[in-house]
Formats: structure tokens, C-alpha cells, sequence
């Protein structure tokens, strides 16, 4: 695995959706925030240095007074661009569960399910307990059914 790759864990749909917006949501928002943040620290500077640029300004931000919350604002959202892209960073690539990507997964947490209906001659078979010991009546005993909520 080359450096800096982190393997991705196997999920199924629902947490991979999740995770995928999440990631999707958090780089968005970190791009809204940086862009902000860009805007303002270029509208501080020219307000710091309107007269330098030759740039007119709206007469309600004449005073440079005004330069200081526009250039807090800019540098705390960029700080909070960085923090996000860092909980971004966080969060651990996730892969869907797919046929070819279940052979990967170890034997605990596989779960297998049979495809074909059990032969007749095994729903004649009862069904035991594992347990060694006491011999259990035939009348208690399960017996394999095709359909569903039939009682035996």
C-alpha cells in the first residue's frame, strides 16, 4: 500500500451514503467558508488602502475603521476552512459492499444464506438441538417448511 493510502472499510449502503455526504457536505462548506473569507480579506485591504488603488468605495464604508472586522472576519473564516478540511481529512474512506468486494471481508463477518430451496429429503429431516443429553420428544422438534408462518 503506497504511503499516505489508508484502506477503505467495506459498508453497506446506507453508511456509505452517509459517510459520502458527510465528506460531500464538509468539503462544500469549506469552500463557502474560504471563499467568504477570501472576500473579505481583499475588501479589508481596500479599505486599507483606498486612496493607494484609486478604488471608490460606497459611501457607507469610507471610514477605514471598517478595514478591521472585515479582516477579523476573513482571517478567522479562513482558520475555519482549515479546521473543516481537517474533519474532512478524518473521516475514513469507506468502500460499498459489492459481490466482488465481499470475498474480501474474514469469515466472522460474512454471513452465508443458502440460494436453492432445501431438498425434500431434508424437510423431512427434524430439526435438534446441538446439546448432548436428554432426547427431546418429535412433537418439540422443528420441522424445515417451504413457506413462510406455517405451522408444522
Amino acid at each position: 500500500m503506497p504511503y499516505g493510502m489508508r484502506r477503505k472499510r467495506l459498508v453497506g449502503k446506507k453508511k456509505y451514503i452517509r459517510t459520502a455526504g458527510q465528506r460531500i457536505f464538509l468539503k462544500l462548506s469549506a469552500y463557502t467558508v474560504s471563499c467568504i473569507g477570501v472576500v473579505c480579506l481583499v475588501m479589508s485591504a481596500c479599505l486599507l488602502w483606498d486612496d493607494a488603488l484609486n478604488i471608490p468605495l460606497p459611501p457607507a464604508l469610507t471610514d477605514r475603521a471598517w478595514f478591521i472586522p472585515f479582516g477579523i472576519f476573513g482571517a478567522t473564516s479562513l482558520c475555519f476552512t482549515r479546521v473543516l478540511f481537517k474533519r474532512v481529512e478524518q473521516i475514513r474512506p469507506v468502500a460499498l459492499i459489492t459481490k466482488h468486494t465481499a470475498k474480501r471481508l474474514p469469515e466472522v463477518e460474512t454471513l452465508v444464506r443458502g440460494s436453492d430451496l432445501p431438498s425434500s429429503s431434508s424437510q423431512a429431516e427434524l430439526l435438534r438441538a446441538a446439546g448432548k443429553g436428554a432426547e427431546t420428544p418429535s412433537e418439540h422438534l422443528l420441522r424445515a417448511t417451504q413457506g413462510q408462518g406455517q405451522d408444522v
